[in-house]
């Protein structure tokens, strides 16, 4: 409690990313990760009245818990967005289909990331277990939506839209814009289909039908 009031009065401010990476740096290195992140939890849904907002607001508890899960988490983001993105980086594009780039660089990670559900770290498919405990009691059926909050809008999808900030892939310069167009796409679409919406519009049809089957992929990522 001391450590969420502390950092709560420091979000927005200058050197809150720091402190934040501190803390979680010093918990990690404990063996009461588990307690920690279901305090976080716990906090994070009985101050929420609406299910939708969870881990979608810059809180003190959203901070903490992204930048933990990012820092275990980051072998399995190597497993699963690097072999998929690296080539695409480094190949010799200028421009194309952005749509169609972004279908085939998002289906390829969600595959990737299925296939690799099993090495996950276990602190976090058993935090992801509370996490869909806690939120049923306040929230009943709206536990995958918080999920999706927390595994795609605060850890997947990041790491795609700029696998390069956290060091997944290497680029020779800057990125033209079509490739950040399609990492950027890519990356909303595998969101899109976590919260199972669609876009609905003309010259979308593909990428609708892309998100029928992301949305099955990613339901069966948050049962795992």
């Amino acid at each position: 409690v001391v450590v969420l009031s502390a950092l709560s009065k420091l979000l927005h401010r200058p050197g809150v990313d720091a402190a934040v990476t501190a803390y979680v740096s010093l918990m990690s290195r404990t063996d009461q990760d588990r307690h920690f992140l279901c305090a976080l939890f716990r906090n994070e849904i009985m101050g929420t009245s609406d299910p939708m907002s969870l881990f979608r607001e810059t809180t003190a508890p959203t901070m903490l818990l992204s930048t933990y899960i990012s820092r275990v988490g980051r072998p399995f983001l190597m497993r699963v967005i690097t072999p998929a993105v690296m080539p695409f980086v480094h190949a010799d594009l200028e421009d194309g289909d952005v749509k169609g780039s972004a279908v085939s660089l998002a289906s390829e990670v969600l595959q990737l990331v299925v296939k690799n559900l099993h090495t996950i770290p276990s602190i976090v498919s058993s935090c992801i277990r509370d996490l869909l405990l806690i939120v049923d009691q306040k929230f009943p059926g709206e536990k995958y939506s918080a999920v999706a909050g927390l595994i795609f809008l605060r850890f997947i999808c990041p790491a795609l839209a700029t696998p390069y900030r956290q060091g997944l892939v290497t680029t020779r310069g800057a990125l033209p814009i079509f490739k950040t167009r399609v990492l950027m796409l890519a990356s909303k679409l595998i969101l899109m289909g976590s919260i199972n919406t669609r876009f609905g519009r003309d010259g979308y049809e593909e990428v609708d039908a892309f998100l029928d089957n992301a949305t099955a992929s990613t339901l069966i990522i948050m049962e795992e």
